[in-house]
Protein backbone atom coordinates (compact mmCIF):
# COMPACT_ATOMS: atom_id res chain seq x y z
CA UNK A 1 0.00 0.00 0.00
CA UNK A 2 1.16 3.77 0.07
CA UNK A 3 2.30 5.27 3.42
CA UNK A 4 0.28 7.80 3.09
CA UNK A 5 -2.60 5.30 3.94
CA UNK A 6 -1.04 3.72 6.76
CA UNK A 7 1.48 6.48 8.30
CA UNK A 8 0.30 7.80 11.98
CA UNK A 9 -3.23 5.66 11.70
CA UNK A 10 -5.05 3.81 14.07
CA UNK A 11 -5.15 -0.03 12.59
CA UNK A 12 -8.06 -0.31 14.66
CA UNK A 13 -9.92 1.58 12.25
CA UNK A 14 -8.72 -0.41 9.38
CA UNK A 15 -9.00 -3.69 8.13
CA UNK A 16 -8.32 -5.63 4.49
CA UNK A 17 -10.92 -7.21 2.04
CA UNK A 18 -9.42 -9.95 0.00
CA UNK A 19 -11.90 -11.45 -2.69
CA UNK A 20 -14.51 -8.50 -3.71
CA UNK A 21 -14.80 -5.89 -6.50
CA UNK A 22 -18.16 -4.42 -4.65
CA UNK A 23 -16.99 -2.24 -1.73
CA UNK A 24 -19.88 -3.09 0.68
CA UNK A 25 -20.33 -7.03 0.25
CA UNK A 26 -18.69 -10.42 -0.41
CA UNK A 27 -15.19 -11.18 0.02
CA UNK A 28 -12.88 -12.53 3.57
CA UNK A 29 -12.28 -9.48 5.97
CA UNK A 30 -9.11 -9.64 8.18
CA UNK A 31 -7.89 -7.90 11.29
CA UNK A 32 -4.32 -5.37 10.88
CA UNK A 33 -1.50 -6.82 12.89
CA UNK A 34 0.97 -4.10 11.88
CA UNK A 35 1.09 -0.86 9.83
CA UNK A 36 4.58 -0.43 8.43
CA UNK A 37 5.41 2.77 6.35
CA UNK A 38 8.99 3.01 4.62
CA UNK A 39 11.12 4.61 7.53
CA UNK A 40 12.01 7.31 5.08
CA UNK A 41 8.97 8.71 3.93
CA UNK A 42 7.66 11.96 5.27
CA UNK A 43 4.14 13.88 4.86
CA UNK A 44 3.55 15.31 2.50
CA UNK A 45 6.24 14.70 -0.01
CA UNK A 46 5.91 11.65 -2.08
CA UNK A 47 9.21 9.86 -1.99
CA UNK A 48 8.97 6.52 -0.21
CA UNK A 49 5.57 6.31 -0.04
CA UNK A 50 5.26 2.63 0.28
CA UNK A 51 4.11 0.84 3.26
CA UNK A 52 3.28 -2.77 4.70
CA UNK A 53 0.27 -3.92 5.96
CA UNK A 54 0.75 -7.06 8.23
CA UNK A 55 -2.93 -8.93 8.81
CA UNK A 56 -3.69 -11.36 11.53
CA UNK A 57 -4.10 -14.86 10.34
CA UNK A 58 -3.26 -16.11 6.38
CA UNK A 59 -5.34 -14.50 3.10
CA UNK A 60 -7.03 -17.79 1.54
CA UNK A 61 -6.68 -17.99 -2.13
CA UNK A 62 -9.22 -18.64 -4.56
CA UNK A 63 -10.33 -18.00 -7.93
CA UNK A 64 -10.46 -14.46 -6.49
CA UNK A 65 -7.54 -14.23 -4.32
CA UNK A 66 -4.07 -14.53 -5.96
CA UNK A 67 -0.38 -13.22 -4.80
CA UNK A 68 0.94 -10.43 -7.10
CA UNK A 69 4.47 -11.04 -7.87
CA UNK A 70 6.70 -7.78 -7.81
CA UNK A 71 9.34 -7.26 -10.45
CA UNK A 72 13.23 -7.23 -9.37
CA UNK A 73 13.98 -4.69 -11.54
CA UNK A 74 12.34 -1.13 -12.73
CA UNK A 75 9.28 -1.76 -15.07
CA UNK A 76 10.94 -0.83 -19.19
CA UNK A 77 9.51 2.39 -20.60
CA UNK A 78 6.13 1.52 -22.60
CA UNK A 79 4.75 -1.39 -19.93
CA UNK A 80 1.47 -1.63 -19.71
CA UNK A 81 0.25 -1.32 -16.32
CA UNK A 82 -3.34 -1.55 -14.33
CA UNK A 83 -4.19 0.86 -11.48
CA UNK A 84 -7.09 -0.33 -9.20
CA UNK A 85 -8.88 1.57 -6.72
CA UNK A 86 -11.85 2.80 -4.62
CA UNK A 87 -11.15 6.86 -5.21
CA UNK A 88 -13.40 9.54 -6.39
CA UNK A 89 -14.86 8.91 -9.28
CA UNK A 90 -16.21 12.33 -9.63
CA UNK A 91 -13.77 14.53 -7.70
CA UNK A 92 -16.22 17.85 -7.13
CA UNK A 93 -19.35 16.34 -6.32
CA UNK A 94 -16.26 13.49 -4.08
CA UNK A 95 -18.81 10.53 -5.61
CA UNK A 96 -17.02 6.87 -4.86
CA UNK A 97 -17.78 4.00 -6.62
CA UNK A 98 -19.53 0.99 -5.76
CA UNK A 99 -17.37 -1.55 -7.47
CA UNK A 100 -13.34 -1.64 -7.85
CA UNK A 101 -12.05 0.66 -10.67
CA UNK A 102 -9.54 -0.53 -13.05
CA UNK A 103 -7.71 1.20 -16.02
CA UNK A 104 -4.79 0.83 -17.81
CA UNK A 105 -1.51 3.07 -17.94
CA UNK A 106 1.73 2.59 -20.34
CA UNK A 107 5.35 3.18 -18.17
CA UNK A 108 7.21 6.30 -19.40
CA UNK A 109 10.98 8.07 -18.89
CA UNK A 110 11.69 9.88 -15.63
CA UNK A 111 12.63 12.39 -18.01
CA UNK A 112 9.39 12.91 -19.80
CA UNK A 113 7.83 12.32 -16.14
CA UNK A 114 9.60 15.29 -15.05
CA UNK A 115 8.99 17.35 -18.17
CA UNK A 116 5.15 16.69 -17.64
CA UNK A 117 5.18 17.53 -14.11
CA UNK A 118 6.61 21.24 -15.23
CA UNK A 119 3.89 21.87 -16.90
CA UNK A 120 1.21 21.25 -14.40
CA UNK A 121 -0.41 22.26 -10.80
CA UNK A 122 1.90 19.23 -8.49
CA UNK A 123 5.48 20.86 -8.36
CA UNK A 124 5.89 18.90 -5.28
CA UNK A 125 6.06 15.62 -6.98
CA UNK A 126 9.40 16.78 -8.57
CA UNK A 127 11.97 15.75 -8.69
CA UNK A 128 11.61 11.94 -10.28
CA UNK A 129 14.14 9.63 -9.06
CA UNK A 130 15.52 6.50 -9.86
CA UNK A 131 13.26 4.34 -7.09
CA UNK A 132 9.96 5.70 -8.78
CA UNK A 133 7.75 4.87 -11.73
CA UNK A 134 6.13 7.26 -13.93
CA UNK A 135 2.89 6.41 -15.92
CA UNK A 136 0.66 8.57 -18.74
CA UNK A 137 -3.03 8.50 -18.23
CA UNK A 138 -4.97 7.78 -21.48
CA UNK A 139 -7.96 10.26 -22.42
CA UNK A 140 -7.75 12.47 -19.56
CA UNK A 141 -8.68 9.74 -17.18
CA UNK A 142 -6.50 9.01 -13.72
CA UNK A 143 -5.88 8.46 -10.15
CA UNK A 144 -7.45 10.25 -7.46
CA UNK A 145 -7.84 10.84 -3.90
CA UNK A 146 -8.93 7.36 -2.25
CA UNK A 147 -7.13 5.27 -4.76
CA UNK A 148 -3.58 4.69 -2.95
Amino acid sequence: TAAHCVFKKNMKDMSIVAGSHTIDKGGDRYKIKKLVPHEKYTKPVVKNDIGIVQIEGKIKYSDKVQPIKLLKEMAPIGKKCLFTGWGYVHLRRKTVPNNLQMLEYETISNDDCTKQLKKSPYPKLMPIDAGQICAKRPNEKGACYGDS
